[in-house]
């Protein structure tokens, strides 16, 4: 861009000044033109900046896209997979752990069993034992009740036998308490059991059954029967001796059989000796009668 500038022809002014005026002017619009290309270049240069920018930009968008973005994807993947697997191994180390605690518990409920069936093979060599004991005892007493009955000669017991249930007498097959209503069969029974019973403690030497024996009365009860009152302490008579001083029988009766007579310690009682004579005897006046007469005895 050129701009003229006229003198006015009527101007004072000297030619040099308009000379010189006229060449800084044309300098001013050399600078001007010059800068007016520089900006223009500058523009040019600014566009293809602009338009590098922006396809260095896509560029890398699409990079991004391409690239960065499933990298970031998968390292966001890779991270949420990392967690996961940390809750998911605490879970099995739980789980491990309660599968240990479960294993100790099996072992120990199979030491327990083992255990177990240790006592119920105990218990049934016990149970074994106890019933081959109780076999072999039930059949000894049946023999031996058998041959003392015998030995007594019970009238009219043909078999005798210990109930294995109620542990009593059976004389015939039937309960000792039925057989006879008779007093003295009762009475030779009883003492054939108790006689029985102690003879098999003593024999077996293998039980704390008391060696130990009193009777009130039998031959009362036996209607003074001499044959079997005899028999009866026959049987006692044999079974102490056969103790040899580890049974102790004490007897009250009202007379003994005339055969056994002063062979035993013997004590007499009667109206005038009532007690036994180390035992010191209150006197007559101190008796109270039994009565109610008011007699002193």
């Amino acid at each position: 861009m050129t701009t003229k500038l006229w003198a006015d022809p009527s101007a004072t002014e000297s030619t040099y000044e308009l000379d010189h005026l006229g060449g800084q002017v044309e300098e001013l619009s050399a600078q001007i033109d010059a800068t007016e290309a520089e900006i223009a270049v500058t523009a040019d240069a600014a566009a293809s900046r602009n338009r590098l920018v922006a396809e260095l930009s896509f560029s890398i968008d699409v990079r991004t896209r391409e690239r960065i973005t499933p990298q970031l994807q998968a390292f966001a993947d890779a991270t949420a997979s990392l967690a996961r697997a940390d809750a998911l191994s605490r879970e099995l180390e739980k789980t491990l752990t309660q599968w240990d605690r479960a294993d100790d518990l099996e072992a120990h409920a199979q030491t327990l069993e083992t255990r177990l069936k240790a006592h119920k093979d105990e218990l049934d060599s016990a149970q074994k034992l106890l019933e081959s004991r109780r076999t072999e005892v039930f059949d000894e007493l049946d023999a031996e009740f058998a041959e003392t009955v015998a030995a007594i000669r019970i009238p009219g017991v043909s078999a005798a036998t210990i109930n294995r249930e109620s542990y009593l007498p059976m004389l015939n097959g039937k309960s000792f308490q039925s057989f006879s209503p008779v007093g003295g069969v009762r009475t030779a029974t009883q003492v054939a059991y108790w006689i029985t019973v102690i003879t098999v403690a003593l024999r077996r030497r293998d039980t704390y059954y008391p060696a130990f024996l009193l009777m009130d009365s039998p031959r009362t009860s036996l209607n003074d029967s001499d044959d079997l009152s005899s028999a009866l302490y026959r049987r006692l008579v044999t079974m102490a001796d056969a103790a040899e001083g580890r049974v102790q029988v004490i007897i009250g009766d009202n007379e003994l059989p005339a055969d056994y007579r002063r062979d035993y310690a013997q004590l007499d009682f009667d109206y005038d000796h009532p007690t036994i004579n180390t035992i010191h005897h209150p006197g007559r006046e101190s008796v109270t009668p039994l009565n109610g007469s008011g007699a002193k005895t």
